[in-house]
């Protein structure tokens, strides 16, 4: 059984939301919009009924079993270990966590209703940032 693309609406309101990304990858997006309109228009292309980023050279959307292609590719052109395509979602949330962002930021980006589940999700990165802060208050209490 092969899956296929299927464009629908949200299951609910709350789901239909902007997700902020940063300047550096609203650039990359942008110049692959620009590129793609490059590549439709010498195609004679000129499918705006989707408004895609990441599709076919003619504007469909690309089936998910190729995108996992594509990504998997990605992951060993950059040798780092083969992870799923949700595992991303994770890494994310992981990474905000150990850098120290705000546990609110991050149970909104990933829609959680509620920080502690943000919390009991990534305890394992809550436990490190407590090792880490125990150690910084040592710290400034015996360099005093």
């Amino acid at each position: 059984m092969q899956r296929r693309a299927v464009l629908k609406d949200v299951k609910t309101k709350s789901s239909n939301r902007i997700k902020v990304i940063s300047d550096y990858v609203l650039q990359i997006l942008q110049d692959r919009k620009n590129k793609q309109q490059i590549v439709q228009q010498n195609l004679g292309c000129f499918n705006k009924d989707n408004d895609l980023v990441n599709c076919t050279d003619d504007g469909k959307p690309i089936e998910p079993r190729n995108l996992l292609r594509q990504f998997y590719r990605l992951l060993e052109e950059a040798d780092v270990p083969k992870i799923t395509f949700h595992d991303l979602r994770h890494l994310h949330a992981t990474v905000l966590m150990a850098l120290g962002e705000n546990a609110k930021i991050v149970a909104e980006r990933m829609r959680h209703s509620r920080v502690q589940v943000t919390l009991d999700t990534y305890s394992h990165v809550s436990n490190e940032m407590q090792r880490k802060s125990a150690n910084r208050f040592e710290d400034a209490i015996l360099q005093n």
